[in-house]
């Protein structure tokens, strides 16, 4: 299904926008989180559960998630962060965080009533585990 700029546009900031208030309700910011591996991973694996969401190509799927890093970095840095995403895609952290973003994000678009919060817990609470298989 092709997707237009303007919708990429559109859900990147919807997303950057439930990721923001996350970080707000934990008193940090995104630059904190893009220089953490996990919150860095589940800020990636959310935007790629809501590309999936949309039933986004993959090449839309990288625009996505660059337009929402740049949204949560304010326009700077999104092709930047994506090549560093590229980078970390077999380390153990990126692997747990981007998971969790995944799935947090997918269960926001499909459970009704349902907040990803993930995010929040892990500068609140800690890293959590590992999800099930």
């Amino acid at each position: 299904m092709a997707v237009t700029n303007d919708q990429i546009r559109s859900v990147a900031q919807t997303g950057a926008k439930a990721i923001e208030l996350q970080l707000s309700m934990a008193d940090t910011d995104a630059w904190e989180a893009f220089n953490r591996i996990w919150p860095f991973a589940y800020c990636y694996g959310a935007f790629e559960a809501l590309a999936r969401h949309f039933q986004m190509d993959t090449v839309e799927a990288y625009v996505l998630i660059t337009v929402g890093f740049e949204e949560l970095l304010l326009k700077r840095e999104g092709k930047k962060k994506l090549e560093r995403a590229f980078e970390l895609q077999a380390n153990k952290f990126f692997v747990e965080g981007r998971a969790h973003g995944f799935d947090d994000f997918s269960r926001w678009m499909t459970e009704k009533g349902f907040c990803p919060l993930m995010l929040a817990n892990f500068f609140v609470l800690g890293k959590p585990a590992p999800l099930a298989d």
